[in-house]
């Protein structure tokens, strides 16, 4: 019953901070993307499945079903988006932002609903996992993260991925943990919940095939017949791929009309694009190696790798220790070895190398300071651990972490915090591992009681709470402060500023009478003048402009398109000029007091010619 309790404290207590911290928000924030979603697809899904226009479900490349269900909630509190969308760069009313402001709520909160709903799922299958102690730890470290709590209060289709993606490894690690069929159906639900959300979820497709062997060679001796445990495994995941192709026909409506989206959605997937035939390859040999050659090659490697299983998994670790190291290294050396930053400016072109190289980057100083520290810690600690369920589990997930960085940068993306937000959730859960491990060596288990262990719950909780309210409202944009000062972490982010842009404007003399240029275009929905943020030469050229809304994160890109384009706004002010460090800023925001990551408005009539 006690045990019961504090489950339940814990939880009240990590969903209480959310709202706290996350229901202002949800009004206060100007988001870049949630226009596409807001105003076209979430409206779109709803219409299209109101009048039987099974064809239109395919709202995008994501494809953004589950978004746009769980979103389009709201729709039944909002006004016509449609309508609103026309008002985007023009000038405005105070009633109608307040209307934009109520749409964007509505779609908003049953997203952030959504994730805090997650919660004891998240529980549970931990605490089948890895124990109680271990799933409580890891809800504070999850349920109140101030980057995944800041994508959750966004209409975006990482807000849902970050829940089902980590959800659907961990299902399926506790089948694999306890042969239980339930949570094997229960990962191919997800699994297929996960592709029609996002096509990146592909990647769980080979990784589960892997963890197959892997569990095997971590835990061979406990399989009496490697051939009866291969061709049941091989089945079951046979079993599962086709739960979730079924949920992918059941939920998105286009596969009804134009079954090929099926494949699309699938083995045809930006995902699977380049590798689906070597992936059928694969598949095709190790079902005729397990079904009729009676496994004569993968038994024998597997019982190979099962004997030297520390010399394998320790390249893994070796592998992630460099990167984590050289990503330290780099940082608290002032970016001796080349400069992470830039690279996430363009993720949509990264090379290989440098990518691989900062991939850790995002992850460690987007992680709350305790938990970056148990996560890495916990890493060193079970580098040649004996065999157990807890070395297992921290291999997988940190195997994990490396084949999506790899994936990732084989596809040219650029390992920004958003692009492996899916990957914060595993970190957690490994520090927590790592946390339990601790409490229950030798040295520390006299002296941590169950009353002492819930006395650490508090004081992470605490922390945890501080950390949030250093970054306040800005929860994309938080950076521990392990990070010095001078860096950004998250210089892609998602609209912070734009907000409080527009309110300063808003609360000048005649504002709806003047007109802005900004970098960030979100900042044009709350504004009551004329907005643009307009990229092509005929968007600016001759553009009457008496503030330009700038910022750090879009300055690069804005340089690089005037210089190529040469466009000239009234005056002729030139694109380099108004980023011009000397110009005398009307408004200045320094996100998470962070000089280089900043939101500036500039009076045009201030601008200085170069």
């Amino acid at each position: 019953m006690k045990k019961r309790a504090a489950f339940i404290i814990v939880l009240l207590a990590v969903v209480s901070a959310n709202l706290y911290f996350g229901l202002p928000r949800l009004k206060t924030f100007a988001g870049i993307d949630e226009p596409l979603w807001s105003y076209g697809r979430v409206p779109q899904l709803w219409k299209a499945v109101k009048e039987g226009k099974w064809k239109k479900t395919d709202l995008c490349d994501k494809p953004g079903v589950t978004l746009a269900a769980v979103s389009g909630i709201g729709l039944i509190f909002s006004d016509n988006p449609k309508e609103l969308e026309k008002l985007h760069y023009q000038q405005k009313t105070p009633e109608q932002i307040q209307k934009i402001t109520d749409l964007y709520y509505y779609l908003r909160l049953p997203v952030f609903f959504f994730t805090l709903l997650t919660l004891p799922i998240f529980y549970f299958l931990i605490k089948k996992l890895a124990g109680r102690k271990t799933a409580l730890l890891s809800l504070i470290f999850i349920g109140l993260s101030p980057v995944l709590l800041g994508i959750s209060l966004m209409v975006n289709t990482d807000a849902i991925l970050r829940v089902l993606l980590p959800l659907n490894i961990l299902s399926f690690l506790v089948y694999q943990k306890e042969n239980n069929k339930k949570y094997l159906y229960l990962s191919g639900v997800l699994l297929g919940l996960g592709i029609i959300t996002k096509y990146v979820v592909n990647v769980l497709f080979p990784f589960f095939l892997l963890l197959i062997y892997l569990k095997y060679v971590f835990d061979g001796k406990t399989e009496k017949d490697p051939r009866t445990y291969f061709k049941k495994a091989l089945a079951d995941y046979g079993i599962m791929v086709l739960i979730s192709l079924a949920v992918v026909a059941a939920l998105f409506p286009a596969v009804w009309v134009k079954p090929k989206m099926l494949l699309n959605a699938t083995i045809f997937s930006k995902a699977f694009h380049r590798v689906w035939r070597e992936f059928f390859a694969v598949i095709l040999v190790l079902a005729a190696e397990t079904y009729l050659l009676r496994n004569w090659l993968s038994a024998p490697i597997c019982n190979f790798l099962n004997r030297y299983r520390r010399f394998f998994s320790g390249f893994v670790y070796a592998a992630a220790f460099y990167l984590i190291g050289y990503a330290l290294y780099n940082t608290y050396s002032g970016m001796e070895l080349f400069d992470f930053q830039p690279l996430f400016n363009f993720p949509g072109n990264s090379d290989f190398e440098k990518s691989m190289l900062s991939s850790f980057y995002p992850l460690l100083f987007g992680l709350t300071p305790l938990a970056a520290l148990f996560f890495i810690l916990t890493l060193l600690g079970n580098f040649w651990q004996k065999k157990s369920w807890e070395t297992y589990c921290i291999f997988t997930l940190l195997f994990f972490m490396l084949i999506y960085y790899a994936g990732s940068a084989l596809n040219g993306v650029g390992p920004t915090v958003r692009y492996q937000i899916v990957l914060y959730p595993l970190a957690c859960i490994i520090a927590a591992i790592g946390i339990v491990q601790a409490i229950n060596s030798k040295f520390l288990k006299k002296y941590l009681t169950e009353f002492n262990f819930y006395l650490l719950l508090a004081a992470l909780f605490v922390f945890s709470i501080f950390s949030l309210k250093s970054i306040q409202p800005f929860y994309l944009s938080y950076a521990s402060d392990l990070l010095p000062k001078k860096y950004v972490l998250n210089f892609r982010d998602m609209g912070d500023g734009s907000w409080e842009a527009a309110q300063y404007l808003n609360n000048l003399p005649d504002a709806k009478n003047l007109s802005i240029w900004a970098d960030k275009g979100a900042v044009c929905e709350y504004f009551v003048g004329k907005c643009n943020d307009s990229l092509k030469e005929k968007g600016v050229k001759n553009t009457q402009v008496d503030y330009f809304m700038i910022s750090a994160g879009r300055q690069n890109k804005s340089l690089a398109w005037g210089a190529e384009r040469k466009a000239v706004f009234s005056g002729g002010i030139k694109p380099k000029e108004i980023y011009f460090p000397d110009n005398p800023a009307e408004f200045r925001l320094n996100i998470d007091n962070r000089p280089t990551n900043f939101i500036k408005i500039i009076k045009a009539l201030s601008v200085i010619p170069q």
